[in-house]
């Protein structure tokens, strides 16, 4: 089963920020993230809806594999993190 990925957001604020901006440096599905379709109701909500390179298993015991590695390298970089960490945004999977 794959997992779909929606816009990150915080209760602290009304600015969504979408889960594959590329100062969060999440990792991508191969080919890309591609949105997947919504409703009228998803667009109205503001829901950006993707597809990720997580998959979802049922019933299978396996143990955790390394996805992508990624590195901040910049204090703007580092501090971007820093603060979106505190101003409790979250994902929504």
């Amino acid at each position: 089963m794959s997992l779909t990925v929606n816009a990150m957001t915080s209760q602290h604020t009304t600015i969504p920020y979408d889960y594959y901006d590329t100062r969060f440096k999440f990792c991508t599905p191969v080919g890309g993230p591609q949105p997947n379709a919504s409703s009228l109701g998803a667009v109205l909500f503001g829901d950006r809806v993707y597809n990720s390179p997580f998959e979802l298993f049922m019933e299978k015991n396996e143990t955790c594999k390394v996805l992508c590695q990624v590195e901040y390298k910049t204090a703007e970089e580092t501090n971007f993190m820093i603060d979106k960490i505190q101003e409790d945004y979250v994902m929504n999977w």
